[in-house]
C-alpha cells in the first residue's frame, strides 16, 4: 500500500496518493511506514499551500522520527512552513541548522536551504549576514535558478550599508537576468534603483527607473509604488502639472491602492 502511494505520488496522482496514506495513518502499526507516510502526506500539504498542516506533519514526524535523514527532511519542511506563515525567527532558526547538516538532504534542496537562510537574515535585518550567506551561496550554487534573489538581498544589503552605486549594479543585474528577469523580484530591483537614486536626490534618473517599472512589469503593488513615486520626484523638481498626471494616473488606474489616499 505504501509502495503504491508513492508511485501514485511520484505520478502527481495526489488525490489516489492521498487516500492511501489516510488508509495507512489509520491502519498501520509499522514505524517505518507510518513515518513515510506521514512525511508524504506533509508533502502533499506543501503542494496545496496548507502550511499549518505541513508544520502539524512534520512537528509529529520530528516527535517520533530517529531516522537522521528523514528528520533532516522534515526539519527542512518544518522550516519551509514556518517561513511561509511568517513565523521567521524560528524559521531561521531551523535553517541555519540546516546549513550544516545538507549532507543529510537531497542535493536539489541544499540551494534551497542557503536561500531561505539568507532571506530570514534580511526579514531580521541582519544585512552584515545576508551580506556573507548571499555572496557564499551564489559562488556555492552557481547553476542555481533562482540565484538572482540572492543578487537582490546582495543589493538591499549594501543599499543598507550606504553604497547606493554598488546597490545598483546587483539590482540592474536581477532586472537583466534571464532566469529573474521577468519576476516580482525584478520588478521589487527595478523600484529599488529608482529608490537609489531618490535617495541621492537624482530625481531625473529616480523618474525614469520608476516609469520602467510601470511600463515593464504587471505586478500592480510594484506599479503603484512607482508611480507615486515618480509623482513625488515630479514635485522635488517643481514639475507640478506633471506630477497632477500621474496621481491622478494612479486613482484612474488603481483606485483602491494603498496609495490613493496620498495621491488625493
Amino acid at each position: 500500500a505504501y509502495r503504491l502511494a508513492e508511485y501514485r505520488f511520484k505520478s502527481k496522482e495526489f488525490d489516489q496518493a492521498q487516500a492511501l496514506v489516510n488508509q495507512l495513518l489509520l491502519k498501520t502499526d509499522q514505524q517505518e511506514i507510518l513515518t513515510r507516510s506521514v512525511y508524504m502526506n506533509g508533502q502533499m500539504a506543501a503542494m496545496k499551500n496548507d502550511w499549518p498542516k505541513v508544520s502539524r506533519d512534520m512537528r509529529e514526524l520530528l516527535d517520533r522520527c530517529d531516522d537522521k535523514g528523514v528528520y533532516a527532511k522534515a526539519s527542512y519542511w518544518l522550516a519551509e512552513s514556518l517561513y511561509q506563515q511568517q513565523e521567521i525567527e524560528a524559521a531561521a532558526d531551523l535553517f541555519e541548522q540546516l546549513i550544516s547538516k545538507t549532507d543529510l538532504l537531497d542535493a536539489n534542496v541544499w540551494p534551497w536551504v542557503a536561500l531561505r537562510n539568507a532571506q530570514c537574515q534580511a526579514k531580521l535585518d541582519a544585512w552584515e549576514m545576508v551580506l556573507a550567506d548571499s555572496q557564499t551561496a551564489r559562488a556555492r550554487y552557481p547553476d542555481f535558478k533562482k540565484n538572482y534573489e540572492h543578487t537582490y538581498l546582495l543589493g538591499r544589503a549594501m543599499e543598507k550599508q550606504g553604497r547606493l552605486l554598488e546597490a545598483r549594479e546587483q539590482f540592474q543585474m536581477v532586472v537583466a537576468s534571464t532566469d529573474g528577469g521577468r519576476t516580482e523580484t525584478a520588478a521589487k530591483a527595478q523600484w529599488r534603483i529608482g529608490e537609489t537614486h531618490f535617495h541621492q536626490e537624482d530625481y531625473k534618473s529616480a523618474i525614469r527607473a520608476f516609469y520602467k517599472v510601470d511600463s515593464l512589469f504587471t505586478y500592480p503593488r510594484w506599479r503603484t509604488a512607482a508611480i507615486y513615486e515618480a509623482g513625488k520626484c515630479q514635485e522635488h523638481l517643481g514639475n507640478w502639472t506633471h506630477a497632477v498626471i500621474l496621481y491622478e494616473q494612479l486613482l484612474r488606474d488603481f483606485p483602491e491602492c494603498e496609495y490613493a489616499d496620498e495621491a488625493k
